[in-house]
C-alpha cells in the first residue's frame, strides 16, 4: 500500500460517504494513469466496530477497517495497530490523515509522509463547543493542531479562511497547501424526484424555507426561534421545513404554525428531493471561529438543489460568494430574518445556484479536479 487515507473514529454518516469515500474514489480515478492508488484505512470505535465494518465494506469494499483502542486519551496506542497492519501489508509512502488525531497517529508510522486534511479550527472548536468533552485539554488540542499543521509534508484546507486561521493562530507561514471545499456526494444529483409540494400540503405559490443538518451547537438553532417565528407571522405564504431530528424548537414551531412547519428525518438518499421543494436554505450561525473557517456541505447541497441561501456574514468563504454571485441574502444577525420579504424563486435564480454548485462543488468539475490533482501529484513526488 503506497498511499492510504486514514480516518479515526469517523464512520457511518452521509458526510463520511461524500467527504471520505467519494474523495478516495476520485483520487484513485485521477491518479489511475500514473499508477497512483490510495486505500482507505478506518480506525473504528470498538463498541460499534462490527456495525461500522459492515457499513464501510458495503460502501467501500476495498477499505480496511480496524478496531481503535478505546478512549480518545489513548490515541497514541493506535500507532501500534497501524504498524502491525503495515508489517503485513507494507509501509505506505504517504498517509492522507483526516483531522488532527489521525495526523498524529500517522506520525508514528516510520517513513511515511503525512498529508494533513484539515477540516476546521479544531482548537477553537474545542474551546467554543467542548467537542472532546474533557478527554483532551484545550492546551493539548492547540499543541496537536499546531504540530499537525507545521509538521505535515502537505496540507488540505476546507476554506481560505481556515488557512488564515492557521497563519494567525498557529504561526503557519508556508504556502504548501491546497484549498478543497466540502464537495457534493458523487450520487447527490441523481436522487431527485418523488415528493411534491402538494404531498406536503403546500402550494406552488408558497415561499418555502428549509433547514437541513444536525442539531450540533454550532448550528445555532436556539437563536433562530424568535426570528423564524416573526418571519412566519409576517409572511403568511411562508412555510418552513426541517430536515433534522426533533428538538424543542422544531416542536414549538410545528405546534404554533400547524401545517406550515414540517419536520422530516430522512435517509441521506432522500434529502435532495426534499431540498428541491424549497426556495431558500438556512445557513445562519452565531459568530465563532469554528463557523468563520467552516465549509458546510449544506451550502453546496442547497445550491445544487436550485435554492438561494440565507447565510450569516462570516461563514467560511461562502458568505462572500453569496454576496458576489447573487446566490441569496447575507445577514449580519439572526434578527435580519424579520425584515426580509421573501419571494418564490424564478427559473433564472435556480439555474444560477445550480451552475455555481456544478462549477465549484461537483467532484467532476474542472475546478475541483484540479485541486484534487495537486494531492495526487504531491503523493507521487514523495520519496
Amino acid at each position: 500500500m503506497e498511499h492510504i487515507y486514514l480516518t479515526y473514529l469517523e464512520i457511518g454518516t452521509g458526510i463520511y460517504k461524500s467527504q471520505v469515500i467519494d474523495v478516495v474514489a476520485k483520487l484513485n480515478e485521477l491518479g489511475a494513469e500514473k499508477g497512483y492508488k490510495i486505500r482507505l484505512v478506518a480506525l473504528a470505535p470498538l463498541r460499534t466496530y462490527s456495525k461500522n465494518k459492515e457499513w464501510l465494506k458495503e460502501n467501500a469494499p476495498d477499505a480496511i477497517v480496524l478496531p481503535a483502542v478505546p478512549r480518545i486519551k489513548n490515541w497514541k496506542l493506535n500507532r501500534m495497530v497501524l504498524n502491525f497492519l503495515f508489517l503485513m501489508k507494507g509501509r505506505p509512502k504517504t498517509i492522507l490523515a483526516r483531522n488532527i488525531l489521525a495526523a498524529h497517529i500517522a506520525k508514528g508510522v516510520k517513513g511515511a509522509q503525512v498529508i494533513f486534511d484539515g477540516r476546521g479550527a479544531i482548537w477553537k472548536e474545542a474551546e467554543e463547543y467542548n467537542i472532546f468533552d474533557q478527554a483532551l485539554s484545550n492546551e493539548e488540542v492547540k499543541r496537536m493542531e499546531t504540530e499537525a499543521v507545521h509538521q505535515s509534508a502537505f496540507r488540505l484546507a476546507v476554506s481560505n479562511q481556515l488557512v488564515a486561521y492557521w497563519k494567525k493562530y498557529l504561526g503557519y507561514t508556508q504556502n504548501n497547501h491546497v484549498v478543497v471545499p466540502c464537495t457534493l456526494s458523487t450520487h447527490h444529483l441523481d436522487e431527485a424526484g418523488g415528493v411534491t409540494r402538494k404531498d406536503l400540503g403546500w402550494s406552488d405559490d408558497s415561499v418555502v424555507l428549509v433547514f437541513s443538518g444536525s442539531l450540533a451547537g454550532w448550528q445555532s438553532l436556539d437563536d433562530l426561534y424568535n426570528p423564524l417565528e416573526a418571519l412566519l407571522e409576517k409572511q403568511h405564504e411562508a412555510c418552513l421545513m426541517f430536515l433534522s431530528k426533533e428538538n424543542e424548537l422544531t416542536q414549538r414551531l410545528e405546534q404554533k404554525f400547524s401545517g406550515r412547519v414540517k419536520r422530516f428525518w430522512l435517509d441521506h438518499k432522500q434529502v435532495f428531493s426534499y431540498l428541491s421543494l424549497a426556495d431558500y436554505g438556512l445557513l445562519l450561525r452565531s459568530p465563532s471561529i469554528t463557523n468563520k473557517v467552516a465549509s458546510p456541505v449544506k451550502f453546496a447541497e442547497y445550491l445544487s438543489a436550485g435554492l438561494q441561501v440565507l447565510i450569516s456574514s462570516d461563514i467560511g468563504d461562502f458568505s462572500e460568494s453569496t454576496q458576489k454571485e447573487k446566490l441569496g441574502h447575507v445577514l449580519k444577525s439572526f434578527d435580519d430574518l424579520r425584515a426580509l420579504n421573501l419571494t418564490a424563486l424564478n427559473s433564472s435564480d435556480r439555474e444560477r445556484s445550480r451552475a455555481f454548485a456544478a462549477k465549484y462543488f461537483n467532484k467532476s468539475s474542472e475546478d475541483v479536479e484540479a485541486r484534487f490533482k495537486q494531492i495526487v501529484q504531491f503523493s507521487l513526488d514523495s520519496k
